[in-house]
């Protein structure tokens, strides 16, 4: 199913939901079981796997591909070309980024 927010196209599996508001760049795919929030942002040419939670208030960059079983919690910005491998959360809340590409979202 060919979708369109924001910047243009995007495919989304037909079991995944995408709340109203949710923002999602062109030629991204988001699949099976997938749920994306009101208030997410998520890039061009990003590919979201099966079973992917994406939280009101993250920001994913362009081309940012995100494996199975994924959880990114509110306030999370996870930088352009970055991959989040099987059943990763990403929870960072402190100073730092831990060697991810990601940083806590100004508040």
């Amino acid at each position: 199913m060919t979708r369109a927010t924001g910047d243009g196209p995007y495919f989304a599996h037909e079991t995944a939901v995408i709340d109203e508001g949710a923002t999602i760049g062109e030629g991204t795919k988001i699949w099976h079981f997938s749920h994306i929030m009101t208030g997410a942002t998520i890039g061009r040419g990003c590919n979201l796997g099966q079973n992917v939670v994406v939280s009101p208030g993250c920001v994913l960059g362009n081309n940012v591909k995100v494996q199975n079983n994924v959880s990114i919690y509110s306030g999370t910005i996870v930088e352009d070309d970055v991959f989040l491998l099987t059943a990763f959360s990403v929870t960072h809340r402190g100073p730092g980024n831990f060697g991810f590409a990601f940083q806590e979202k100004a508040r």
